[in-house]
């Protein structure tokens, strides 16, 4: 019985250990998201800098990944993406998403 505590022990602090960098990358990068939108005002300018910060956190984030709405002089920006999990014998996407929003200047 004790074996078997200390084999799920195991394996619950291997999922974590592989989980836990996956998920600070990620928490990291949608509160620079959050933090960028509320600063930058220019969409170009904008996903030019969330690509950026994506590429430095080995996050997979494209183009395509990013969108824009404005409403009234508010621009929202969300970015939908996906970062794999590898445990060694289980692989799994996982899904995520980032938002923020900021001041839109009127033309």
């Amino acid at each position: 019985m004790q074996v078997l505590k200390l084999a799920i022990l195991g394996v619950l602090s291997f999922v974590v250990i592989r989980f836990a960098p996956v998920w600070y990358r990620t928490s990291e990068f949608n509160s620079y998201v959050q933090q960028q939108a509320s600063g930058i005002h220019s969409k170009g300018a904008l996903k030019q800098v969330i690509l950026k910060k994506a590429e430095k956190n080995n996050i997979p984030v494209t183009e395509r990944n990013i969108n824009f709405t404005t409403n009234d002089s508010v621009l929202q920006v969300n970015v939908e993406y996906q970062v794999p999990l590898d445990l060694y014998f289980y692989q799994k996407e996982l899904s995520f998403h980032a938002a923020g929003s900021g001041l839109f200047p009127e033309n």
